[in-house]
């Protein structure tokens, strides 16, 4: 992603939702959910979900009150454990959290940085940060964490440039890493930006020096990392086409920290759209569910899941979904044709219709309501934006974007014609309905955009290698 621009279109948040369910693991017999959804201008749709039978489980079956079966992060069989895979793929299979830790971890709902590997972290000037791990951290195969792992972890952004977090070296302002001592380090900055280093330190995992100082660029950038070592309460244990598990680690250094963690067996299962997650969920085969689930009203009602909220929007925001564009295409280089785009989208029908109001739409600043404080309300008002289809089309205009030829949709400056895709993942049942929202707004306004679903590794490998025009 980082060989070419993408501009961030922000303002649509299309909250991950999480569920919980629990029960034995049994394939579920069709069963048809309707749920009564009220949009805007008081018009009611019935929206109809069927739920599609279970897929065949894999060959082995766990304690079911020693394991915990999850779904929604994995879209694709697994296929890596490198907690560097470019577009993060590792996270999907819960590599980077379970296996690989951070220096601290975040609670965005407090607002806190909660020490994790690193006891403390503390600017002792403008340009230094003394970083001090915990005592007793260990690797998974016995071997000592220690601050070298830290600065072997961090340094190997500054040798490899393909690696996510090398703008660490080259726009936060990291200049060097001192070991003291097993525990301590000491980082020096040089104009350092000091919100995008706490960024890193609840984002960057560490991993073990004596087991991947010898690797090549390409093993450490993008190889799988087989039979991984990390640090986490979690080692792998196997995987199959339809699921990837996890095994608790016995001898954990946080067990007498925070606590042995309940399950012995995670089950991250892949499935194959949304519909088939709610099936799963119906017939209690899922206990925690990151998937999309529609007619969730009446699934509360009949205590098939447990949510955060009792009613709407039922589920805690957990991140912002965006638009992005790919601007090193026409138009999508031209900021006066993204700003028009901004004001095409029907964000409240994203929210009313394709989500029934289980989401809020974001500010433009694309904050979550828990980063409000941040929020610079003079910059929102003076360049933020809302829906007005009648506004995007006056931006257009102005900006020479124009229908030359009478087939409904604007042309560009040059007189080239403008035919463009805004891509989700196939299954992706929630951002489908969304892109296809997306395109049809957009093209009330006269933009000529169409909705596509490719698999998820087609839309990855589009994502990756820049050749998508916009995608959620």
């Amino acid at each position: 992603m980082r060989k070419f621009a993408l501009h961030v279109l922000t303002g649509l948040i299309l909250a991950s939702l999480l569920l919980a369910a629990c029960g034995p693991t049994t394939t579920p017999t069709p069963e048809t959910i309707i749920q009564t959804v009220e949009v805007e201008k008081r018009v009611v749709e019935t929206q109809i979900v069927e739920v599609v039978a279970t897929p065949e489980p894999g060959p082995t079956t766990y304690p079911r009150n020693e394991t915990i079966y999850v779904s929604g992060a994995a879209w694709g069989p697994p296929s890596t454990w490198n907690p560097f895979q470019p577009g993060m793929l590792a996270n999907t299979t819960g590599t980077i959290g379970f296996l690989y830790e951070f220096l601290f971890n975040y609670d965005p709902l407090t607002d806190e940085f909660i020490p994790w590997l690193a006891e403390k972290g503390e600017w002792t000037d403008p340009t230094t940060y003394a970083l001090t791990l915990r005592q007793g951290l260990t690797w998974s195969d016995g071997q000592p964490l220690t601050a070298e792992d830290v600065k072997f972890t961090l340094e190997l952004g500054q040798k490899y440039a393909a690696l996510w977090f090398s703008p660490l070296w080259t726009n936060t302002g990291l200049t060097g890493v001192t070991v003291e001592d097993d525990t301590h380090l000491t980082l020096t900055f040089t104009d350092p930006l000091y919100q995008e280093w706490d960024n890193y330190l609840f984002n960057l995992p560490i991993v073990p020096k004596h087991l991947w100082e010898n690797r090549s660029e390409e093993e450490i950038t993008t190889g799988a990392n087989e039979n991984p070592v990390g640090s986490g309460a979690y080692m792998y244990l196997t995987h199959a086409e339809d699921r990837n598990v996890w095994v608790r680690n016995e001898n954990w250094w946080g067990n007498e920290i925070f606590g042995k963690p309940a399950p012995k067996y995670i089950v991250d299962i892949r499935t194959s759209s949304n519909n088939v997650a709610l099936g799963m969920v119906v017939k209690g085969e899922l206990d925690l569910s990151n998937n999309f689930l529609p007619g969730i009203a009446t699934l509360a009602e009949k205590g098939y899941v447990k949510t955060f909220y009792e009613k709407a929007p039922y589920m805690l925001s957990a991140n912002t979904a965006v638009l992005f564009l790919n601007t090193t295409k026409k138009p999508m280089d031209d900021a006066r044709f993204r700003r028009a785009l901004a004001f095409a989208i029907d964000v409240p029908s994203i929210v009313n219709v394709a989500y029934a109001n289980l989401v809020k739409a974001a500010s433009p600043s694309g904050l979550l309501p828990t980063m409000s404080k941040y929020e610079d309300a003079d910059v929102i008002a003076r360049l933020g934006y809302t829906f007005d289809t009648a506004k995007a089309k006056q931006m257009l205009e102005e900006a020479g974007y124009r229908d030359t030829n009478g087939d409904g949709f604007v042309e560009s400056p040059d007189g080239s014609e403008i035919k463009l895709q805004v891509t989700c993942p196939n299954g992706w049942t929630d951002w489908m309905a969304a892109i296809d929202i997306i395109a049809s707004s957009a093209q009330a306004a006269g933009i000529n955009i169409e909705a596509a679903y490719p698999d998820y590794g087609a839309w990855n490998t589009a994502l990756q290698g820049g050749t998508f025009d916009m995608t959620l």
